[in-house]
């Protein structure tokens, strides 16, 4: 696409000052500057700031760009990744958020510690690293469709581009600077997508009945199916991912830090709610542009990742372009932001902290600058498997399988029953499975269904082995059934 000045202009001037204001804001006021403040906000997170910003870092490349690359192949049924991440919200709201939050403990990997023991918080850190740098590789590549879409330029070197402006976006201070950002970008992001949404609405050649007749037209009538009548869709992606977002979610750093950095408890429970309100309704938007665009021939041309954004550019005023796209940046920035500060939390806390001789006072000075080196790390190695551009929403199946072994020995251990080796061995078995069910040709060879994917396989060897083993091998009550009875005992 040839290089439009003024938009790229605009929307860099609109995401550099947004972001480096709100920093400077920050810091100004105190906050960000220590250790504490600036990873985990000093717990004083409001509920709304935590709320917006669990949503908005949960939307990122797979909601923008990733929803109107599927939008255009498979469909409305991409709307189902949206249900997931609802259900998954309320789950957090409702049940672990506040849980987690009263531990009063700093990262998953700590939580599994205090249940377990040393061993399975070194296994679920190394399982939380691989998910966020997998999750971020898929932000970056969002984020450069993006830029590609402003400027023209290669996909490959936008690459490099977004993730020096995404680094922008965080490291003056930290979380306080993220959630200033993203209450000042839901606000526009929503206001500019809805017009944006009426716009293209008034200028598609014959209306959406016209979209609804090319695909049947083209025989493609399917992707026009939220309920779709293919068991290999309908199992293999849309309740697979259902399962994968709410189960990976509910024990991933990146998403659960809003929570463990509320006010407390009560905040932690607001802000999963919030985060239901926030993100499931934008999957409309991005997935109907993307659905759209891919029946226009001039806009298909472009090909399905890259279709969306060029429709948009043709459609919208350069002003209206700037705004919808400097805000897809943004939020694609949060997603990038949720991913390095949880990968800087967990090398911090799980690891630098556990190991370091310094005092209280040396460790509040060097954390902030060792969690902006961290972040600069994860940010520049992104770039790597990004550069191959993997289909961003069917690569996104398998990174949500990773957590699931966790999830398991999360519940068993918190609600039933707690043995350290079985949880070990559940979290090493289970994610040996995943890679090898993904990339093996194992279940060809089987002749298992195309829709059993590693979620239903990492899930069918988590439940057997986390609950068998639990079951068989000796061990403590789950550490909240511990709390009730201890709880009851010092009553007496």
């Amino acid at each position: 696409m040839p290089l439009k000045l003024d938009v790229l202009i605009g929307s860099i001037v609109f995401v550099i000052v947004l972001s480096v204001i709100s920093g400077i804001l920050v810091l100004r006021r105190g906050r960000g500057v220590s250790g504490d403040s600036y990873l985990y906000g000093d717990k004083k997170i409001g509920p709304w700031y935590a709320g917006v910003t669990l949503g908005l870092s949960s939307i990122g490349a797979l909601h923008c760009t990733g929803f109107m690359e599927s939008g255009a192949t498979l469909g409305i049924v991409t709307m189902w990744f949206a249900v997931g991440t609802g259900i998954m919200f309320a789950v957090v709201g409702g049940f672990f958020g506040p849980i987690y939050r009263k531990l009063g403990l700093n990262t998953i990997p700590q939580i599994f510690a205090n249940i377990f023991d040393l061993k399975t918080r070194v296994m679920s850190s190394i399982i939380a690293l691989v998910f966020c740098f997998s999750l971020l590789s898929l932000e970056t590549q969002g984020g450069a469709i993006i830029i590609t879409a402003i400027t023209g330029i290669d996909l490959r070197v936008a690459l490099f581009i977004f993730m020096i402006c995404a680094l922008v976006y965080m490291l003056i201070s930290g979380m306080w600077q993220i959630a200033y950002v993203n209450i000042i970008n839901a606000i526009v992001m929503y206001a500019a997508v809805i017009i944006a949404f009426i716009i293209v609405t008034l200028k598609l050649p014959a209306g959406w009945s016209g979209v609804d007749a090319f695909y049947i037209g083209q025989g493609l009538g399917n992707v026009l199916e939220f309920w779709p009548s293919d068991v290999n869709v309908l199992l293999g992606f849309a309740i697979a991912f259902g399962f994968a977002v709410t189960f990976t979610d509910s024990t991933d750093q990146g998403t659960i830090q809003y929570a463990l950095t509320a006010a407390d408890a009560k905040t932690a429970s607001k802000a999963g709610f919030i985060a239901v309100l926030v993100n499931s309704p934008f999957a409309i938007f991005t997935v109907a542009f993307g659905l759209a665009s891919f029946s226009i021939a001039e806009f298909s041309a472009f090909g399905p990742k890259m279709s969306g954004p060029a429709m948009l550019l043709s459609y919208l005023p350069t002003f209206l372009v700037v705004f919808v796209l400097g805000s897809f940046l943004l939020v694609v920035f949060s997603t990038f932001a949720r991913c390095t500060m949880a990968i800087s939390q967990i090398i911090i806390n799980d690891v630098y902290l556990l190991l370091t001789k310094a005092d209280d006072s040396q460790k509040q000075r060097t954390v902030p600058w060792l969690s902006r080196i961290l972040i600069i790390v994860a940010g520049v190695g992104s770039v790597i498997p990004a550069y191959f551009l993997p289909h961003i929403l069917l690569a996104g199946i398998f990174v949500f399988t990773l957590g699931i072994p966790l999830f398991i020995m999360m519940v068993s251990g918190l609600f039933w029953k707690r043995n350290s080796d079985a949880a070990f061995i559940t979290m090493v078995v289970g994610i040996i499975v995943t890679f090898v069910w993904e990339y093996s040709g194992l279940a060809t060879l089987l002749g298992t269904p195309g829709w059993f994917n590693s979620v239903y396989m990492t899930l069918f060897v988590s439940v057997i082995l986390g609950v068998g083993l639990t079951a068989l091998l000796p061990g403590k009550p789950g550490l909240l059934r511990k709390k009730r009875v201890d709880a009851v005992t010092e009553s007496v």
